[in-house]
């Protein structure tokens, strides 16, 4: 961990100017930094109460997640995994590590509606206004989103890099999908021993965003997402 010295001149540094360098780092890269060099991080009791560890994937049930699991007072969000390989090594190779993910196309499109809308923090809100210069979520897409941009936004960054060790490669025991929240869910409760029941989902609303999307809008989802579309073995239908 960083010394005294170093955190100490972190700090020293105007917020304003903090948050610029911060945003010239990838997320969730990012997230590690900042915690890091704030020391604002510490391991979530209930992690070690029921020794596993949840990765929260942004726009992917989270919130509803750590509720129901009982996790909401001493979670931590979206610190991808090899954040817990490289400070908490030992807690990393013996506790049960799982998360969810989400189709991407269906992701993308419920972080826009979220940001759109305003988001919750102040940075959503910056977004929020970005994106609210563009007409649609096609016009979004064709002509902000790209390989950069997707990485500048927690809400946008691919699943891929939640779920990586410090190798690269995935590193969860277990993977739960969205789209089969419910036995998914279940399938943790068993394995780590607590949560109440998972709320529904509204059923009616499954897949609406498809039609929200034009075919050069799929096709550069598809190029951009690439690697949790190949990894999570996901396709547009």
């Amino acid at each position: 961990m960083m010394s005294l010295i170093s955190r100490l001149f972190w700090k020293s540094i105007p917020k304003p100017e903090r948050m610029l360098l911060l945003s010239l780092v990838n997320e969730p890269n990012r997230q590690i930094i900042d915690k890091t060099l704030t020391q604002k991080h510490s391991f979530p009791s209930h992690f070690d109460q029921y020794q596993c560890i949840f990765i929260h994937t942004p726009k992917v049930a989270g919130i509803s997640l750590v509720d129901a699991l009982g996790f909401a007072d001493s979670h931590s969000w979206h610190l991808p995994l090899k954040y817990y390989e490289a400070t908490e090594q030992d807690k990393f190779n013996q506790y049960f590590k799982f998360g969810f993910v989400r189709n991407p196309w269906d992701r993308l499109f419920s972080a826009y509606q979220f940001l759109k809308q305003g988001g919750i923090s102040n940075k959503d809100q910056s977004m929020s206004q970005l994106i609210n210069h563009y007409s649609d979520f096609n016009d979004f897409v064709a002509k902000w989103l790209n390989e950069d941009s997707i990485t500048s936004m927690i809400h946008l960054a691919p699943m891929y890099r939640f779920f990586e060790n410090q190798h690269g490669h995935i590193a969860a025991d277990f993977i739960g999908r969205y789209e089969n929240l419910q036995q998914d869910y279940e399938v943790i409760r068993k394995r780590i021993g607590t949560g109440k029941t998972l709320p529904h989902k509204n059923a009616s609303t499954k897949n609406d965003y498809k039609v929200q999307f034009s075919t050069k809008t799929i096709d550069k989802i598809a190029l951009l997402y690439e690697r949790d579309i190949v990894e999570f073995n996901y396709d547009f239908e």
